[in-house]
């Protein structure tokens, strides 16, 4: 209390309940309108199943450059309700994403051709000793048209399009094939 000319003056740090309310109005409002907008499952799905692509396509290469007798393989899978990337080694899970599929579509292209992942289909793409994509094959079957000059391209749909490819000399981009 502080006594100035014989009158008492009370000084307070604290908020009013009329600056509280408003605050919690505030914060009500924003999280009706934009926390759904920013949670939202599907909305970010293309972007990180094509990093989820890149980033095992990228430890692959340099598996297959670290270990030359191995053989490296990046396998994408499209299964119900979820996408399925694996790296393997000689056979075995050395890394494993899976991802919610959210009405996300993968095409593979290439040459003009183009083929959509379906439900229980397998994109597996094999890595020669030096990183180097050695085959590229969809469902067991050779596909050669896949491993041209360009690479193996993918175009990733959903409320969005990622383009990545994967080059000859096993370098991943999350960027159309030139």
């Amino acid at each position: 209390m502080v006594a100035k000319a014989g009158i008492a003056k009370y000084t307070s740090s604290a908020f009013t309940i009329v600056e509280l309310v408003v605050v919690v109005v505030l914060l009500a409002i924003l999280s009706v309108v934009a926390l759904p907008r920013m949670v939202q499952p599907g909305t970010f799905t293309p972007a990180t199943l094509t990093q989820a692509i890149v980033s095992q396509g990228r430890a692959g290469a340099q598996a297959a450059l670290a270990q030359p007798q191995a053989l490296v393989r990046l396998q994408v899978q499209r299964l119900s309700g979820q996408w399925r990337i694996q790296l393997l080694r000689d056979g075995n899970v050395q890394q494993q994403a899976l991802i919610a599929e959210a009405d996300v579509a993968v095409h593979v292209n290439n040459a003009g051709s183009s083929y959509t992942l379906q439900a229980g289909d397998t994109l597996d793409v094999r890595f020669a000793p030096p990183g180097q994509i050695i085959t590229a094959m969809l469902n067991g079957s050779g596909v050669p048209a896949l491993v041209s000059s360009q690479g193996v391209g993918l175009l990733v749909q959903g409320d969005s399009s990622r383009h990545l490819c994967i080059y000859p000399n096993g370098y991943v981009s999350a960027r159309a094939c030139a």
